[in-house]
């Protein structure tokens, strides 16, 4: 019985000691983002920064026209004087502004990449046609990776 009894205890040292040096072997993942959030001109440009390796200085450069970006398509999709087809155009509108301003900062590689994610620059479409195509390109692009 006794014998029986250090077992169990030795067990279970052994099992506190084991758990106790676990988390350290084991890599943490950052909290996914809530679903319910609203996607804000900082996770944009965490986006990018790791996609195109931005440094410092382009991110620095990129920071504002992503948040004037954000604040036009807020005040878009806040108008109640716009019908649902003005809103996806101005949208469309205000979202090629951005990526147009975007890609002037960046490397030839870094074009590259941005079109491949965001899709190349595109002539003003109508209704919601562009953002089926750019949701059709960053979803054919993630899987691509």
């Amino acid at each position: 019985m006794k014998k029986s009894r250090n077992g169990v205890l030795f067990a279970i040292c052994m099992l506190v000691l084991w758990v106790q040096r676990s988390p350290a072997q084991f890599k943490t993942e950052p909290m996914p983002m809530p679903l319910n959030r609203q996607v804000t001109a900082d996770d944009h440009l965490h986006m990018l920064t790791q996609q195109l390796k931005l440094t410092k200085p382009e991110q620095t450069k990129i920071r504002p026209i992503l948040e004037q970006y954000m604040k036009q398509r807020h005040a878009i999709m806040m108008s109640n004087k716009l019908s649902a087809d003005a809103k996806s155009n101005k949208l469309q509108s205000s979202e090629n502004a951005a990526h147009a301003k975007i890609r002037r900062l960046l490397s030839a590689e870094q074009k590259k990449e941005f079109d491949d994610i965001m899709g190349p620059p595109q002539p003003e479409t109508t209704h919601h046609a562009g953002h089926t195509q750019h949701a059709a390109r960053a979803k054919t692009a993630s899987t691509q990776k």
